[in-house]
């Protein structure tokens, strides 16, 4: 290959990259508030510490949640975090069920890591990512494509005992 087309491939793997690292952080941008109207009536859902216990910690697609988590020291992750949470924060296993294929979108009511494993176990990308809408409601979310399917959310890094999470589908 010419100097000349490698300085090209070069620039143009370099344009998609920048691209493709702005749009993983427009998740959330500009989102109409009417899309968590429901967000403050939460249900309550016992995040499990291991993955033999998903079948009783699922949530339902657009019925937000306040999810009980444990100790990040007692969670066993099916899928070791992409980011591994420091000692002491909390964690969970919560179990979610895609109908179709999509972009589904993961929103928490504050800071904490997520990573969404296949019913394989393997880690899958994130779409997008970033801060939730202005107004009452998540302040992070966190976008998959997923196939219809089995997936497994895990919660990692999380300051507090109890998180607000919402799984939606959003195209």
């Amino acid at each position: 290959m010419t100097s000349r087309r490698m300085c090209a491939a070069a620039f143009a793997l370099t344009a998609l990259t920048a691209a493709g690292a702005a749009s993983a952080q427009d998740a959330g941008a500009g989102e109409d508030c009417a899309a968590y109207a429901g967000w403050e009536a939460r249900g309550a859902l016992k995040a499990a510490p291991a993955a033999y216990d998903l079948p009783v910690a699922r949530v339902n697609i657009g019925r937000p949640v306040e999810a009980a988590l444990s100790p990040v020291e007692s969670v066993t992750f099916p899928v070791p975090p992409e980011r591994w949470p420091e000692p002491g924060g909390y964690a969970g296993l919560i179990g979610l069920t895609a109908p179709v294929a999509g972009t589904y979108r993961v929103s928490l009511g504050e800071g904490a890591w997520v990573d969404m494993t296949d019913a394989e176990g393997a880690l899958l990308p994130a779409a997008a990512f970033g801060h939730g809408p202005d107004c009452e409601g998540p302040v992070k979310v966190v976008e998959f494509v997923l196939s219809p399917g089995d997936y497994t959310i895990q919660i990692s890094g999380a300051p507090r005992p109890a998180i607000a999470l919402m799984a939606s589908r959003v195209r």
